[in-house]
């Protein structure tokens, strides 16, 4: 399991997660961001 995550809840084939450091919401956006930039240029070349 990430560190930066615990399991809350199991029920059969679903679990949902809950986040052991609120901030990490923030830092999401900016991370999927990054990611996105990186692979418009993957794709460019």
């Amino acid at each position: 399991m990430n560190r930066l995550m615990k399991t809350e809840i199991k029920e059969g084939n679903k679990v949902i997660y809950t986040l052991k450091d609120p901030m990490i919401i923030e830092l999401l956006p900016v991370a999927r961001q990054i990611f996105n930039n990186h692979h418009v240029d993957t794709i460019t070349i």
